[in-house]
Formats: structure tokens, C-alpha cells, sequence
């Protein structure tokens, strides 16, 4: 089963923390989630 657009974008509102991409058909996700203790030490 190959994945669409609207697949990426339904799982992006559900973990807006992941970088995903489309990939052939699968979603990938590129990095770990950037955690709210990371963020602050990033700023």
C-alpha cells in the first residue's frame, strides 16, 4: 500500500515535532523530535 500526501499531512498534525517525508510510497522520518528542554537550550 502506497501512502499519499494526505497520509503525510494527517500524521504531521499528529506529531508536528518529527521531520517526515513521502518517500516512494513510505513516510520517513528524517530526525529525532526536538524536545521543549532541547528548544531552550537551542534559543
Amino acid at each position: 500500500m502506497s501512502l499519499t500526501i494526505k497520509d503525510l499531512e494527517k500524521l504531521q498534525a499528529q506529531a508536528p515535532d518529527y521531520r517526515m517525508e513521502l518517500v516512494n510510497g513510505s513516510i520517513t522520518v528524517r530526525v529525532h523530535p526536538v524536545t521543549s528542554r532541547m528548544k531552550r537550550l537551542l534559543e
